[in-house]
């Protein structure tokens, strides 16, 4: 099969664009410099998921490149400019019928006198994703849709295969592979399949042929709009991100709908690569169907961006050490705490018989009280600041605050080699700036509990059944 993330050749399409950016010719005014046009001549040009640029032509003497330079210099963030693109028309050779830029973010941008063609001067902005719809074609089936997912997936998926090599089988010479695990599998509203695409390729140099191997998930799904098929696909690879240790994402998804095909294409990411695979350090000795059948998906669907975003950030974890790691487990305790329940005044803030404005206003009442004991020098200060101050009077102590998280998880402390009240003060030192000398086999110790701890609450949250953290 070929397709986008194949191809020798770069995919090209035509199309026709507006910038709408207001006063751009005020930027490097007339007479010297001729105004840009209203409507410009564009192609946007996929290699693979290896580079996705955006080439906008444009006349030698409105230097529109080099007003979008500057105007670019001004904005904020990496989206100004691709939010700024209206496509106005796709060239009617094109099978695309929609260039989709709203997920776009503009990577790099380049300037240089060798850019022309056929007489015109033009300008790259790389992006790191695309996404296309297609034109509808006829077919009696929907066909399951394909994301094929980074380098990282292939230490899951190759343990799902055995290989035959060049012998004799069935009276010919034939290399096979065999899929263990090639039925499909339910996960929440779709049916998915993680398997490699093989696909071969010619070497003219030394006249062979090359066997190439693309980790891939296939999502079977009936009357699911993009955006639900979108939101299963992202859930699967943070699991299968959880059980590698490391980031697993799709670098090239094609999604087929009733009405339409739809492609995105994002830039390939470098990964780092572990070695480590397997939740065996957090009691969880299944393998990666085991976990992906074990999920609540009903409860885990609804803040499945929170579940991405705590996947992503433990598996940071295992990337830096001392202090950073503490800070970022910490974090997700915190994370954690604000989901176990409760509304955040409910779980930071003692609970008051009066209204909370009316112990505001005696809080208030007693700084002015006090204000006469402080020196004449810092009372105008004192009064200033110590309003700002008095909410902490009203906050629980942290290891409070943590006890409605360890209650629901059912959390045991008795024999860890580091007790909360340890792991706080740790906490407090590093924040606050306190003296850390000879403390870091403490922080060591404390990374090596809150590792284990927040890896056995994010599988106790996404409904794995028999965890325990003591």
């Amino acid at each position: 099969m070929t397709d986008e993330t194949q191809s020798s050749k770069p995919k090209e399409i035509c199309f026709q664009m507006r910038l709408n950016i207001s006063n751009l010719d005020q930027i490097l005014p007339a007479p010297q410099f001729e105004p840009v046009q209203e409507v410009h001549h564009a192609h946007l040009v996929i290699d693979g998921t290896k580079s996705i640029n955006l080439k906008i032509y444009h006349p030698d003497k409105d230097y529109l490149g080099d007003k979008l330079a500057r105007w670019m210099g001004d904005q904020e963030g990496d989206r100004a400019l691709t939010e700024s693109i209206e496509v106005v028309s796709i060239n009617e050779q094109e099978d695309v019928s929609t260039i989709d830029f709203s997920e776009s973010r503009d990577t790099t941008f380049s300037l240089s006198t060798a850019h022309y063609e056929n007489g015109q001067r033009y300008f790259l902005v790389g992006l790191d994703s695309v996404r296309l719809v297609f034109k509808p074609r006829e077919r009696e089936t929907l066909p399951a849709s394909e994301f094929y997912l980074n380098a990282t997936a292939k230490k899951i998926i190759e343990e799902m295969y055995a290989y035959h090599g060049f012998t004799p089988f069935h009276g010919e010479d034939v290399w096979k592979a065999h899929h263990y695990h090639g039925d499909y599998q339910n996960f929440g509203s779709v049916q998915y399949r993680l398997d490699y695409h093989f696909y071969s390729r010619k070497s003219p140099a030394t006249d062979t042929y090359v066997i190439h191997k693309e980790p891939r998930l296939l999502i079977q799904h009936e009357n699911l709009p993009e955006s639900d098929v979108l939101h299963h696909a992202n859930l699967i690879c943070a699991l299968l991100s959880f059980y590698a240790q490391e980031r697993i994402s799709f670098d090239f998804a094609r999604i087929h709908l009733p009405e339409h095909t739809v492609t995105i294409t994002r830039r390939t990411e470098e990964v780092i690569p572990r070695k480590g695979m397997r939740l065996w350090h957090l009691d969880f000795h299944g393998k990666i169907f085991d976990l992906l059948r074990s999920v609540d998906y009903q409860a885990i669907s609804p803040k499945s961006d929170f579940v991405i975003r705590l996947i992503d950030k433990y598996n940071l974890c295992y990337l830096v050490s001392g202090e950073t790691e503490f800070l970022i487990l910490f974090n997700i305790l915190e994370q954690l705490r604000s989901d176990s329940g409760g509304t955040e005044k409910e779980r930071d803030k003692y609970r008051f018989i009066p209204p909370e404005k009316e112990v505001d206003e005696a809080i208030r009442a007693r700084i002015r009280e006090i204000a006469p004991m402080v020196d004449e020098n810092e009372r105008a200060l004192f009064l200033e600041q110590a309003p700002r101050q008095y909410l902490n009077l009203k906050r629980k102590p942290m290891h409070d605050q943590f006890e409605r998280l360890f209650q629901h998880y059912q959390v045991n402390w008795s024999g860890a080699k580091v007790s909360f009240k340890d792991i706080k003060k740790l906490r407090d030192d590093i924040v606050h700036g306190g003296l850390l000398s000879g403390k870091h086999k403490k922080i060591e110790d404390a990374n090596e509990v809150m590792r284990v701890l927040c890896g056995k609450l994010i599988l106790q949250m996404v409904g794995i059944p028999g965890i325990r953290f003591g």
